[in-house]
């Protein structure tokens, strides 16, 4: 089975009762959508569902790790995820930017690409090690060519 069709819902047994799926991903999901600076991770994924009317609550928490490069030294660094949020699908032709909506007549939805952007967007704009766990050889050079604006200039 293909890495991303594991995100594969069937609509009809979505609307039929509520459900709850459970996913570990690893590199393999993150090479698969080919997208962004996250090339590695280990996370676990649980997807709860609610149904309702016309559409399904999807209550989604995300936890683990993912490899990204530290902004200071560019040596990878693990990054702890944690996402907890909800997202409807919606089954119509009106669509809502917060929604994930398709049309009547679909069969399946596939929300592997809405999890990897919950991933990326739960990664901090500025990830670096923490104090003293760069690269010590990529940390010397920086300092060698950082001007100190303390001293004085001739």
């Amino acid at each position: 089975m293909d890495t991303l069709d594991r995100f594969e819902l069937s609509i009809e047994s979505l609307m039929a009762e509520n459900q709850h799926f459970e996913y570990n991903i690893n590199d393999d999901f993150f090479d698969a959508v080919e997208a962004g600076d996250i090339h590695k991770g280990s996370l676990k994924i649980t997807i709860a569902t609610q149904k309702m009317a016309q559409n399904v609550d999807l209550h989604i928490v995300i936890d683990g790790t993912v490899g990204i490069p530290c902004d200071r030294c560019l040596d990878e660094m693990e990054q702890p995820v944690h996402v907890d949020t909800h997202t409807t699908v919606t089954i119509g032709d009106d669509i809502d930017s917060d929604d994930i909506t398709v049309s009547p007549d679909a069969r399946t939805v596939n929300i592997a690409w809405n999890v990897y952007e919950y991933i990326a967007l739960a990664v901090p704009t500025v990830h670096t090690h923490p104090d003293g766990e760069c690269n010590a050889e990529m940390m010397a050079k920086i300092r060698e060519h950082t001007i100190d604006e303390n001293t004085e200039r001739t």
